[in-house]
């Protein structure tokens, strides 16, 4: 038995050197292939690369519209001036030349005394002429420091380093060609960053499928070692493992009574795997992606909060004629009473089903029972939830034109869009398309259903554009990481806040009942 065990151990001792060795060459065939490719974890990698490209893509956009904008404050200042910013840089350093004004001055003095002595002298006296012979000299003078200041260049002698007039307009004009050509600049820098991280995202499947084999080979090196590792620790501790210490003679018998299997135990096994299964996974997705939690609120100052309650009637549209919860009227009073002339309030959330459109129609309706004029307008380009709901879509031959849902109520509907709707906000074609419906109606609000916030991008730039905000959120469906990305964003956009609605709150008290009629809002 000794020199079995002896035997073991040398026979396991070759094979775990070459195991070693094995494990060793393929540990460094896949740190160098890493240190090459620069790839080590493809799917992180992968998102951290769109998320990236995502961000930059915003920046370049708004960028180049930026430099749009200034490239065409820059055209409008040369036409007013009649000047290029290179003749409106020099007509201005030839007015700051303080010999040159001098020079001018003394020219306009010397025309003022040489009028008066024409109106006492004729054309041949010698102070007429002494007079005459200076303003050439000083026009000579002029001509030179013009020359000197600009060459063959046009400039306009006329300027005067004055703060005020055409000098204030030179100097706008020359800010308006910095800030173009800088912001241009910029939108080109970010296109190349995005242009080199496209070509790194479609370098890593080639690179993937690599990757993975060299893993796989490292993996199972590893195992084998560890296996021979352990195999060989056994033999060390118990030289006489291989032999049993009894041995059992007996020869082997069956039961005559086949034993069948205990259906009971196997359903109630079943069941108990199922329950330990679906709470394992409800754990799982609330550590990955946690639900909104009163705590998580507490950090950030919302102006008021509005808890609305389960609503009593559920369905796709708005019953006309009927009444608002009591809930929705008690945010449209506190809404009435705000001082200020912009009365847009753009109604947004994080991610879709925590009842943004809900509260849109709500506070709509509870306004108009205040006795105001509500337009409501659908600003959820991809979905178009609002129009649906009110049964009423985009008609092309009629842009922009409100339609009317009931008295005092009207509606802006859309249609669903494809392409680059960031677009329909960056160049301002939905902040026209609003002034124009405000224009047809004498509105008191103007309330603005819009997508949610962690699904699109239009809807921050539209926050940016309207300015008040109401934030809905809803217990057991909203995600503490959406919401809390959502409001970052908004804040990045210099969006005002005007509060926080809190959607579907269970309620033990019973309402008020004063009428009979059901309520206006289907949630």
């Amino acid at each position: 038995r000794q020199a079995d065990g002896t035997t073991r151990v040398e026979f396991n001792k070759k094979a775990l050197d070459r195991a070693k060795q094995k494990l060793d060459q393929s540990q460094e065939a896949l740190a160098k292939f890493q240190e090459s490719s620069g790839l080590v974890n493809s799917e992180a990698q992968t998102e951290g690369l769109v998320r990236a490209i995502t961000d930059l893509s915003i920046s370049q956009a708004q960028a180049q519209a930026e430099a749009q904008a200034s490239q065409h404050q820059l055209q409008i200042l040369s036409t007013r001036l009649g000047l290029t910013p290179k003749q409106a840089i020099r007509s201005l350093g030839l007015a700051e030349n303080r010999d040159y004004q001098f020079v001018r001055q003394q020219l306009t003095e010397l025309e003022a005394t040489l009028v008066k002595a024409q109106a006492t002298y004729t054309y041949a006296h010698p102070e007429i002429q002494n007079l005459l012979l200076q303003r050439e000299q000083l026009q000579q003078q002029i001509q030179q420091y013009i020359f000197l200041a600009a060459g063959d260049t046009l400039v306009d002698p006329t300027l005067t380093d004055s703060a005020q007039g055409r000098a204030m307009l030179i100097q706008q004009l020359i800010l308006a060609e910095s800030a173009a050509s800088g912001q241009q600049q910029q939108a080109e820098q970010l296109q190349q960053q995005i242009d080199q991280m496209k070509n790194t995202l479609t370098v890593i499947p080639v690179h993937q499928s690599r990757l993975l084999e060299l893993t796989r080979q490292y993996d199972v090196a590893a195992g084998v070692y560890n296996g021979l590792v352990a195999q060989m620790e056994q033999v060390n501790l118990d030289a006489f493992s291989a032999y049993p210490n009894v041995q059992v003679l007996d020869p082997p018998t069956v039961d005559e009574k086949p034993a069948g299997p205990k259906k009971l135990l196997i359903i109630a096994n079943g069941f108990l795997a199922s329950a330990v299964g679906s709470i394992a996974l409800v754990l799982l997705l609330e550590r990955r992606n946690p639900l909104l939690s009163p705590k998580d609120l507490q950090a950030i100052k919302f102006p008021m909060v509005v808890n609305i309650p389960h609503l009593r009637h559920a369905g796709m549209g708005l019953e006309l004629g009927t009444e608002t919860d009591v809930e929705f009227q008690r945010l449209a009073s506190v809404i009435s009473l705000r001082s200020g002339e912009d009365r847009r309030i753009l109604i947004t959330s994080a991610m879709v089903s925590e009842g943004k459109t809900t509260v849109t129609l709500g506070l709509a309706t509870a306004l108009v029972d205040l006795g105001f004029r509500v337009l409501v307008v659908d600003g959820d380009f991809r979905q178009a939830t609002l129009s649906q709901r009110l049964g009423h879509h985009h008609d092309p031959l009629k842009p922009g034109q409100p339609v009317k849902i009931q008295p005092s109520l009207d509606l802006l509907p859309t249609s669903h869009k494809k392409g680059k709707i960031v677009e329909l906000v960056t160049q301002g074609k939905f902040e026209q398309s609003l002034a124009t419906a405000e224009e047809s109606g004498d509105y008191d609000y103007v309330l603005i259903d819009s997508a949610p916030v962690s699904m699109t991008s239009e809807t921050a730039l539209m926050a940016a554009v309207i300015g008040n905000l109401l934030f809905v959120v809803r217990p057991e469906i909203s995600k503490r990481d959406f919401v809390s990305d959502s409001l970052e964003q908004l804040a990045q956009h210099n969006a005002q806040l005007l509060g926080l609605v809190v959607n579907g709150v269970e309620t033990k008290s019973k309402p008020y009942l004063y009428r009979s009629s059901d309520s206006l809002v289907k949630s």
